[in-house]
């Protein structure tokens, strides 16, 4: 008797589930060939390459291949790649590891960037890059090049940057916006040193780019980039994550420009300079069609509240938002327990019911959900204690069977 066999549509749609599991797809890839494609679909979509470590690894596996020198690294894994060309399609999203927070790896030597464009260049089906890239200038011609190369690719929508550092507007916008088919765009903890208008427009892609996500902080001025002649568009602009860390006036120019399409909002403040409540930089009535609102890392000291702030943005809206999910964290590491006791009503429970009541009676019957997570490391009050604060604050919405509300309050950073 024949033994039963799975459709080959069934089977894929089970080795889909371990898509993060990457030494069960290992296991799984040996069982039969008919396996092997879509488990090493997943098994090589995600590269890790270079760092100080001089490391290469596929997915989340903790093996990995050492190398003793940049250049080796990237010449034997262009030799893996020539042996086994299969596997290249499978290559979807390149973490490229220039930069790392304790080291600015120099790439000072030509044979290093040749070896690297080499492997670049072989990497033909790449949707997702995401670099530290340092110092951009302090690089050779050569290894911007093989940079620069990739990122033309026309399968790429979507590019993360951090750590970067940029010698003008010009250099940047002319790295970032030479392919049309860019979707995603994530530009974090990096800065431009020369902020004058772009020049070399002539080098742009010749359509508009019209993005779907954006994510940017105002430390390094880089919404500075987004003006004429740089081709990227945000009128069809879905998402953005923004990030408040210094005041920069050209904040609210970037806002305007996405206000009719934006319908996912995140805020969140990196670092503890930003002591500004959110409404002097932003407006929520710009935005008529807004389904989600979250903020994040927002962190209260003796001074500042971001309750405060956020209870401030949300009543200063006179025209009903269509929201459908509000996500808060709130953190209070750098305030003692004599502090957080003595303000606990004027900086937390007060600004939270400002904020319940808002939301209570903003609410067009779209609200669904809504998240309230405060992480520090002493209340001054018993957990009990605290929580049963937290509920009184957001008495409205908990009486609301349509709101799905969900409060805590802990010194652990991962919320819910």
């Amino acid at each position: 008797m024949p033994s039963a066999r799975l459709p080959q549509e069934l089977t894929d749609s089970i080795i889909d589930e371990l898509l993060d599991d990457t030494a069960t797809l290992l296991n799984c890839s040996l069982v039969c060939r008919a396996w092997t494609p879509t488990c090493q679909r997943y098994i090589f979509q995600f590269l890790t390459l270079g760092g100080s470590s001089n490391v290469i690894r596929f997915g989340n596996a903790g093996a990995h291949i050492r190398f003793c020198s940049d250049e080796q690294q990237y010449l034997q894994f262009n030799d893996f790649l020539e042996k086994t060309p299969h596997i290249t399609p499978y290559i979807c999203i390149l973490d490229l590891r220039i930069q790392s927070y304790f080291k600015q790896l120099t790439f000072d030597s030509k044979d290093i960037a040749k070896a690297l464009g080499l492997v670049l260049s072989k990497l033909t089906s790449l949707r997702r890059f995401r670099s530290n890239l340092g110092k951009w200038a302090s690089f050779l011609p050569e290894f911007r090049i093989a940079i620069s190369s990739v990122l033309l690719h026309q399968s790429i929508t979507d590019i993360a940057l951090g750590i970067s550092e940029f010698a003008s507007t010009s250099e940047l916008a002319l790295l970032l916006g030479r392919n049309s088919n860019l979707k995603h765009l994530s530009v974090s903890d990096s800065a431009i040193q020369d902020l004058s208008s772009i020049e070399a427009a002539g080098a742009f892609s010749r359509k508009a780019i019209y993005l779907d996500y954006l994510g940017v902080d105002t430390r390094g001025h880089i919404e500075k980039l987004f003006h004429p002649p740089f081709p990227v568009n945000l009128s069809k602009l879905r998402k953005l994550r923004l990030g408040l860390i210094d005041r920069c006036p050209d904040t609210q120019l970037l806002l305007r420009q996405c206000a009719a399409s934006l319908q996912h909002l995140a805020l969140y403040c990196g670092l503890n300079q930003y002591r500004h409540s959110p409404d002097t930089d932003i407006s929520l009535e710009l935005f008529s069609n807004l389904r989600s609102l979250h903020f994040s890392d927002l962190r209260q000291t003796k001074s500042f509240s971001p309750a405060q702030g956020i209870a401030q943005l949300l009543t200063s809206v006179n025209t009903p938002l269509p929201l459908e999910e509000v996500e808060i964290l709130l953190a209070a590491w750098s305030m003692s327990r004599k502090d957080v006791i003595c303000k606990a009503d004027a900086f937390v429970w007060s600004p939270c019911r400002q904020i319940d009541a808002f939301l209570a009676h903003n609410d067009k019957g779209r609200l669904r959900r809504v998240r309230v997570w405060f992480v520090t490391l002493d209340m001054g009050y018993q957990p009990q204690e605290a929580g049963l604060e937290l509920r009184k604050a957001f008495s409205f919405l908990s009486t609301m069977p349509s709101v799905q509300l969900e409060l805590a309050i802990g010194a652990e950073r991962t919320p819910f």
